[in-house]
């Protein structure tokens, strides 16, 4: 059985050339070094470009007059509103064909008994689209619940909840980064570290 490492044993490599190379199929698609050993782990920015951005909206959001919070709101809930009437529109659309489709899948004859599930198969996906895929009901209650947009005192505590759970969530994913990039360092300090006398 060949492995990844198959024909640098065959090749005659020492046990260091061995390790670094392992070393380096030990993490996930590691950039490495000239002489092929990983090169330091560094924290992805994207959780703190995040927090970076959920501060801003929640300075924004806290700074929102009653009057704009009150304007956003009825914004929103037009939009909301529009895309559901939207959806709604479409998936029953869509409905017509799952039902057509059904009603074909059920007259099909099947050629043999040992074809019975296939047809069994063929509805069972028509109905796993129809819950799954349409959600008509769920999409309607949505609607009709929508009988007036949030006060502006609503709709500003609701956004600057938003941006504060962001900025929280941000925060901790960043911090969990660094620690994981600062063992991930520490492990390969090491590694490297107990080969030097090999």
């Amino acid at each position: 059985m060949t492995t990844l490492f198959t024909d640098k044993i065959e090749g005659g490599c020492t046990f260091k050339e061995f390790a670094i190379a392992c070393i380096g199929n030990f993490f996930r698609d590691p950039e490495l070094n000239e002489d092929g050993t990983v090169k330091d782990f560094v924290v992805d920015t994207h959780h703190l470009e995040g927090l970076e951005e959920a501060k801003k909206n929640l300075a924004i959001a806290k700074a929102m007059t009653i009057l704009e919070a009150t304007e956003q709101a009825q914004k929103q809930f037009d939009e909301e509103q529009e895309r559901l009437e939207k959806v709604l529109a479409e998936k029953g659309n869509l409905s017509v064909k799952y039902l057509t489709l059904l009603q074909q899948v059920g007259a099909y004859i099947p050629p043999s008994k040992d074809h019975d599930n296939f047809k069994n198969y063929m509805i069972g996906q028509i109905q796993i689209g129809v819950e799954q895929g349409l959600c008509l009901e769920r999409h309607a209650e949505r609607l009709a619940e929508m009988v007036k947009p949030q006060t502006g005192e609503e709709y500003k505590t609701m956004m600057i909840d938003i941006y504060a759970d962001e900025a929280e969530y941000h925060s901790k994913q960043y911090e969990e980064e660094k620690k994981l990039v600062e063992a991930s360092n520490r492990w390969l300090k090491l590694a490297y570290d107990s080969l030097k006398g090999v």
